[in-house]
């Protein structure tokens, strides 16, 4: 009778689903370079992770700066148009004031400017 030999199933260097650490017998040069290479590629996928990480803040960063800068000069053109109509105005305050005193305007008064120009125009007469 023959004698059968009873082998446990060793896993195939060919199968992809074998992890590569098992595909080589341990403490052999292709179990180090299978090895090394497993890790250089979780390596990889790393700092491809932490750059992904770094452009997104770097991102952010560049667009809250972006948006800071709108806010400042749409700030800074509001406070402007704030300060031109304040400047005409005091401006025209200050006109209408030298002109009371010219035509010695009273406010409120009944009699009004129409009539202290009338009576101006007939002084000479």
């Amino acid at each position: 009778a023959p004698a059968t030999t009873t082998t446990t199933a060793q896993p195939s260097p060919t199968d992809p689903d074998t992890p590569a650490h098992s595909r080589a017998p341990a403490g052999s040069l292709d179990h180090f370079r299978e090895r090394s290479m497993e890790l250089e590629r979780t390596r990889h996928a790393r700092l491809f992770d932490a750059e992904k990480r770094r452009l997104y803040a770097e991102h952010v960063v560049r667009w809250t700066f972006d948006h800071e800068v709108r806010l400042a000069e749409e700030e800074y053109d509001s406070a402007r148009r704030v300060l031109t109509v304040r400047l005409l105005q005091e401006n025209a305050d200050k006109q209408r004031h030298v002109d009371e005193l010219r035509y010695k305007i009273v406010r409120d008064d009944p009699g009004g400017v129409w009539q202290r120009r009338h009576e101006m125009s007939l002084r000479g007469r």
